[in-house]
C-alpha cells in the first residue's frame, strides 16, 4: 500500500497527498505533492510545491509555497530531473 502524507487545511480538513519528488533548490528542501483525491477547481495532474524541514524526531513539517517564481523554478528542476532519468533509461 502506498504511504500518503496527511496535511491539515486552515479549515481543519485533512487532505492526503502523494509525494512525487523532493527537490533541493536554492539551499532549501521542497516537495512536490499531488492530492490523492481530486480537489475542486484543480486538474487531475496538478500538484503543489511545499517547503519542508525535518523536526528533531525526523518527521517532516510542510509549508505550502505561494511564490510563483519559486514554484516555477522547483517544477523546472523537477522536469529537468525527469528528462535526465528518461535519457538514462533510453
Amino acid at each position: 500500500m502506498d504511504e500518503y502524507i496527511t496535511l491539515m487545511t486552515g479549515d481543519g480538513e485533512e487532505l492526503q497527498f502523494e509525494e512525487l519528488a523532493t527537490i533541493f533548490f536554492n539551499t532549501k528542501d521542497y516537495a512536490i505533492l499531488k492530492p490523492v483525491k481530486p480537489i475542486e477547481g484543480m486538474e487531475d495532474e496538478e500538484a503543489f510545491v511545499f517547503r519542508y524541514h525535518k523536526r528533531k524526531d525526523g518527521k517532516k513539517v510542510y509549508d505550502i509555497v505561494t511564490d510563483e517564481q519559486i514554484i516555477e523554478a522547483v517544477f523546472d528542476e523537477y522536469n529537468h530531473l525527469v528528462e535526465m532519468q528518461e535519457d538514462q533509461d533510453a
